[in-house]
């Protein structure tokens, strides 16, 4: 009984289409805890996903952040909880103005829900 708890409670809900301001909140406060400096986030034209009905919001990012950084944030994107992240593609350069950083054009998909079961 306890394990199937811990199922329904690790399970992951994604976030309703009304909600894309909020997601896109989400992701900066967790880039943000990871110590990731956004220099700009743009959401694109959202679109649905046929084979699933998901609705996909297309972000594109531009960060700057140490190579260490972006590894744990990265890696981290698999820990929401309340929403699914895809990174679709990511170019790191170095950051001429401080070698210890890189810049990062980072892509990703953030997947929304229009079923009512989702929060």
């Amino acid at each position: 009984m306890i394990e199937s708890v811990r199922q329904v409670q690790g399970a992951r809900i994604l976030p309703m289409e009304k909600n894309i301001a909020q997601g896109i909140h989400e992701l900066k406060k967790h880039g943000k805890a990871k110590e990731i400096k956004f220099i700009s986030i743009t959401p694109q034209e959202l679109k649905e996903d046929s084979d699933t009905g998901y609705k996909i919001l297309p972000v594109e990012m531009k960060i700057e952040s140490t190579h260490e950084q972006l590894a744990v944030f990265l890696g981290s994107l698999d820990d929401f909880d309340k929403g699914l992240v895809k990174v679709v593609s990511f170019n790191i350069v170095p950051d001429e103005a401080d070698p210890t950083k890189s810049l990062t054009d980072l892509a990703v998909h953030m997947y929304f829900s229009g079923k009512a079961n989702a929060e």
